[in-house]
């Protein structure tokens, strides 16, 4: 072989060491990031499972809190149904006292006619 075709075939030898060398750093380079994409993605897995469970927290939360505005609504509505039931028993009380008290003035009205008219009549008597 001559001088020059031993040039020629150390260069290509080069080259194609050179080659091996960026396909084997490409290689790498691939690997790192099919590693570091696989990290992302399974960060952002975790992420969206702590924001899944941090919804699902405030959810919870937020029934709860519902539930015990409504328990509470509810006592509350039941104590002024009692109250407003107390105040409907007082009146109904009230006006049966008003009733006999008004019914013990007629009577006393009567019997203070019934003696005015005896007075009237006994005094008529003694006149005559």
């Amino acid at each position: 072989q001559t001088a020059k075709q031993q040039a020629e075939l150390a260069a290509q030898r080069a080259e194609l060491t050179d080659l091996k060398s960026q396909l084997v750093q490409a290689q790498a380079q691939a690997a790192a990031s099919e590693t570091a994409a696989a990290e992302a993605s399974q960060a952002a897995a975790l992420e969206l499972r702590a924001a899944k469970a941090q919804a699902a927290d405030a959810a919870r939360q937020a029934v709860a809190e519902t539930a015990a505005v409504r328990r509470s609504n509810e006592k509350e509505a039941k104590e002024a149904d009692a109250r407003l039931a107390e105040a409907w028993a007082a009146q109904r009380e009230s006006a049966k006292a008003l009733e006999s008290e008004r019914q013990r003035h007629a009577e006393a009205v009567r019997e203070r006619d019934a003696y005015a008219t005896m007075l009237q009549e006994l005094v008529h008597r003694v006149r005559v």
